[in-house]
């Protein structure tokens, strides 16, 4: 099998990926172009332009499908695009620690049991300046690991230390 394949400790993201905790427990909020909801199936599917935002969660895409069991709890979302000319599924949000994560691909799914985050075709997960892309990405909240597959390509930026004075930067300055 000729794919690249690396198992990575989240070492770049030293906070680990640990959403913001109160996100949760803010509203939902779709908009898109189209919805059909089937209860039967226990899905709704949104197309067109769609855009989800739950506290600092923000997902855009062309198509999500959010399925849910009879306590209406989702229990997977799929997002994804339609075409090579949509832009790739976004997915921004914040950490407890303040800090932002954002992640691209073609699509996208979340298995909220599992607590596992997979990304589909030339996906990419990043932190500031630290990136990981691959072509599928498998981001293991649970366990803080990143499972990246396909031409893996990884930047991690070195952590900035402060700088010491020097014994002339404390001298008075010669008059």
């Amino acid at each position: 099998m000729n794919k690249w394949l690396i198992v990575v400790c989240w070492c770049c993201f030293p906070a680990g990926l640990m959403a913001l905790s109160t996100d949760p427990e803010q509203p939902l909020k779709i908009g898109a172009d189209k919805a059909t909801l089937d209860n039967a199936k226990g899905e709704t599917v949104y197309l067109g332009n769609v855009d989800i935002k739950q506290g600092s969660l923000h997902l855009k895409a062309a198509q999500v499908t959010l399925f849910y069991g009879k306590n209406k709890n989702i229990h997977k979302i799929v997002a994804k695009t339609l075409s090579s000319k949509d832009e790739p599924v976004y997915f921004r949000q914040l950490l407890d620690n303040g800090e932002e994560v954002k992640a691209n691909a073609r699509q996208m799914r979340y298995e909220a049991s599992r607590d596992m985050l997979h990304l589909e075709g030339n996906a990419k997960v990043w932190k500031d300046k630290d990136t990981v892309t691959g072509e599928h990405i498998v981001y293991d909240a649970k366990n803080g690991q990143i499972t990246a597959q396909g031409r893996v390509n990884m930047v991690i930026e070195p952590v900035s230390k402060p700088q010491k004075k020097s014994a002339t930067d404390s001298k008075e300055p010669k008059q």
